[in-house]
């Protein structure tokens, strides 16, 4: 119709997809776009009142390629189609495909800093850092990590503490949860936001957790 739209995305190299905004006079929409075979697979998902994803909104559209004689063609996407790991090799599809294959798509750290100093007294630091990978099998592992320092006139401490945990994870009804045995779920508060440039940021029982390597 010789509408023009801006695309802004970033590509996830774990699973070849890219993720990202379009913008037109209209309006704006959030959009996943990845390679099934010989096929481009594009997720629309509307903003909802607040400018989050309305994965309820979600629609996709498939477009074929026409690859030139002796071209190669990429293999298939192994997300698409709504392989992602679920309770019993269940596969969960629609607004929990699309939390799965977000989680999926990179490994999640956070950062944290709690502090404070009294005039002429002691001061005290604490960092705190984790880092999530979310696996296909159906695991996920924690690590983290926290450094402390305190200082008084008698002198400075500092300290250091590492961790790491692994879990069962799926998704279920928009909700993500972890379980140790397999048989006890333990719901987790996840919220989805995205940041000026188009990333997605996930809050996790009011936790930020950003996509790193």
């Amino acid at each position: 119709s010789g509408s023009t739209f801006q695309v802004e995305g970033q590509f996830q190299a774990e699973d070849g997809t890219v993720v990202g905004v379009i913008t037109g006079d209209g309006g704006g929409l959030y959009f996943e776009a990845g390679l099934d075979g010989d096929r481009l697979l594009l997720t629309l998902v509307e903003p909802d009142a607040n400018g989050q994803p309305n994965y309820a909104s979600a629609r996709q559209l498939a477009f074929t390629r026409q690859a030139a004689a002796g071209a190669a063609v990429r293999p298939a996407n192994p997300l698409a189609g709504g392989a992602q790991p679920g309770a019993g090799g269940a596969r969960p599809s629609g607004q929990d495909a699309q939390l799965a294959q977000l989680f999926l798509s990179s490994a999640w750290c956070s950062f944290g800093f709690q502090g404070g100093n009294t005039p002429g007294g002691p001061s005290y630091g604490t960092t705190s850092t984790a880092r999530v990978v979310f696996s296909q099998d159906g695991t996920v592992s924690v690590g983290s990590n926290r450094e402390s320092v305190s200082s008084n006139p008698y002198g400075t401490a500092f300290g250091t503490g590492a961790g790491g945990q692994v879990f069962r994870w799926k998704v279920e009804k928009g909700a993500l949860l972890l379980s140790q045995d397999g048989a006890q779920w333990t719901p987790v508060n996840i919220q989805v936001n995205y940041n000026s440039n188009g990333y997605p940021i996930v809050v996790a029982d009011g936790t930020e957790y950003m996509q790193c390597d």
